[in-house]
């Protein structure tokens, strides 16, 4: 067990999207697939960087991501980055494909070479809580993701075009994600 209280094992997400470190190396993602947020423990590599961090460039991120997860630039999809505040590594949550035979992703970019990885979820320290008021897989509201959703119907609007793409609303149940430190912080008295 962590000194987060998470425990090892095998770790199977449903679908990925929004993503934000917490303490440690703890990375806190949003499973909507499985109405739940999941804390893993990525590990530091025995790293131990600390301090402002150089910008880098990565060209051809799209390029890059396929040839990792061995499919085409279209099937991939980057649904939030987190940068690690102790390593300055990039973290992306990525889909790999659409639909039921999308896979569920965190890839890491190492900042000081631009070298991608995936993270291995067969044996990490991980902990999951379920969201118990989220919609339910059949649940036949839909939420509705703009502009230029990378698949959806075109609508002409005001001269343009923009695609919209209409989804269960149960993949809007987590949308963002942030760690609050745990400080008590009360809003200034009304005068």
């Amino acid at each position: 067990m962590s000194d987060y209280g998470l425990e090892r094992g095998a770790l199977e997400l449903q679908s990925i999207g929004p993503i934000a470190f917490g303490p440690g190396d703890v990375l806190f993602v949003g499973d909507n697939g499985a109405a739940s947020i999941v804390a893993i423990e990525v590990g530091d590599d025995g790293r131990s960087e600390s301090g402002p961090a150089d910008a880098f460039e990565l060209d051809e991120l799209d390029g890059k991501l396929a040839a990792l997860l061995n499919c085409t630039t279209d099937d991939v999809v980057i649904r939030d980055m987190a940068v690690h505040l102790r390593t300055h590594d990039v973290y992306l949550s990525v889909m790999r494909g659409t639909g039921d035979d999308a896979l569920a992703l965190i890839v890491r970019v190492d900042h000081r070479d631009g070298t991608l990885s995936d993270l291995d979820l067969t044996d990490v320290a991980s902990s999951r809580v379920s969201i118990t008021n989220a919609p339910t897989t059949d649940d036949e509201r839909l939420d509705v993701e703009l502009p230029d959703a990378p698949e959806g119907e075109e609508l002409e609007i005001g001269g343009g075009t923009i695609r919209i793409a209409r989804r269960p609303a149960r993949t809007s149940t987590v949308t963002d994600l942030a760690y609050v430190d745990g400080a008590s912080r009360s809003p200034s008295p009304a005068r």
